[in-house]
């Protein structure tokens, strides 16, 4: 299970380790990316994000439905407001990958439908699936990284966040 974890208001590297922290009082942490500063995506003037990638280990019982209501809550805790679509926020935790669970409905899609064209997204996938040895994530995201047309800027700025 991946999630993608991003923030641009505030003290970034703070609200990256509030959510991890958030998440490690649930869940066990398999491994965390290194953080990147990324460009924003899209029309909306705004400042840099910080986003990193988390693999976690759930229990069997954990649902993908449980697990949306459970991020929704970590950005709700941490003051999450969506106003503009693409703007800024204090943190945005989005699911890229439950297992081998493929799903559509009205509130949640996984794998995440805009993932193949997030630099910002594959980078820091492609680190954490590596450092799990997880070969069909490695091999996935190997191949979308050759076909993305995702031209923003990415880069390492530090190592990964303490769990």
């Amino acid at each position: 299970m991946y999630v993608s974890i991003g923030t641009n208001i505030g003290d970034r590297l703070a609200n990256l380790q509030t959510a991890i922290t958030h998440l490690k009082d649930h869940y066990s942490i398999l491994a965390i990316s290194k953080v990147y500063e990324t460009q924003p995506v899209g029309e909306v003037v705004q400042d840099d994000f910080y986003n990193l990638v988390v693999a976690l280990r759930l229990p069997k019982t954990v649902t993908p439905a449980d697990f949306l209501i459970q991020t929704q809550a970590i950005e709700k805790a941490m003051k999450r407001v969506k106003t503009v679509h693409w703007g800024p926020r204090t943190i945005d935790l989005d699911i890229l990958l439950f297992d081998d669970v493929e799903l559509v409905t009205d509130t949640l899609k996984i794998p995440h439908p805009e993932m193949a064209n997030r630099l910002f997204v594959l980078q820091p996938l492609l680190e954490v699936a590596q450092v799990i040895d997880d070969q069909q994530v490695i091999n996935t995201t190997t191949q979308l990284l050759a076909e993305t047309r995702d031209q923003n800027w990415v880069r390492a700025i530090q190592p990964s966040i303490n769990y």
